[in-house]
């Protein structure tokens, strides 16, 4: 999902004639392994964070999905500002509504600002449901009569991404030069 993201976001940054703001989240790697996720703002100054690392021992209370800690100061740090940007853009790209960014006070509310506001489009990613277990807020926003769900496989990835850029590119047209 992130791939699609960032190649989508990169395509129509590289056009000149749309402007984007927002963040996306990758994996952290050492020696070859996956240690945690950061958090790299999109269309601003590039600042990044970290989501979530791998903690032998969480410190007592501390946010966890699985074998990760997640960093809530650290990456609203970087998330929050590139959200607020909104009002200057005509697409905000929001990678992704999970889990982890869940955990940090304020996240749902920064999404649903973004998607109220109606001078820009949303290009979000959201996790499918594991082992049945779905995230109410998740299924909140993917029932929204404004929101369109593509489901992303190996098979469909390329097609899936030139139709989000093509149809991006149609929405960010009716939204003005941001």
């Amino acid at each position: 999902k992130t791939t699609v993201v960032q190649r989508v976001s990169e395509a129509l940054a590289a056009r000149g004639t749309t402007t984007l703001c927002g963040f996306v989240t990758g994996e952290l790697r050492e020696r070859g392994e996956r240690v945690g996720f950061e958090v790299r703002e999109v269309g601003g100054n590039g600042r990044c964070g970290v989501l979530a690392r791998v903690a032998e021992k969480p410190p007592r209370g501390a946010p966890t999905v699985g074998k990760y800690v997640v960093d809530k100061a650290s990456f609203t740090g970087v998330a929050f500002p590139a959200l607020a940007e909104r009002e200057r853009a005509q697409v905000i790209v929001v990678d992704e509504v999970g889990k982890m960014e869940l955990l940090c006070d304020g996240f749902a509310e920064a999404v649903d600002r973004v998607l109220e506001q109606r001078e820009a489009v949303c290009l979000g990613t959201v996790p499918m449901p594991r082992y049945g277990h779905k995230v109410p807020y998740v299924e909140a926003l993917k029932a929204r009569g404004d929101v369109a769900v593509v489901k992303l496989t190996k098979a469909n990835r390329e097609a899936a991404r030139a139709a989000v850029e093509a149809a991006l590119l149609e929405a960010a047209a009716t939204h003005g030069a941001g």
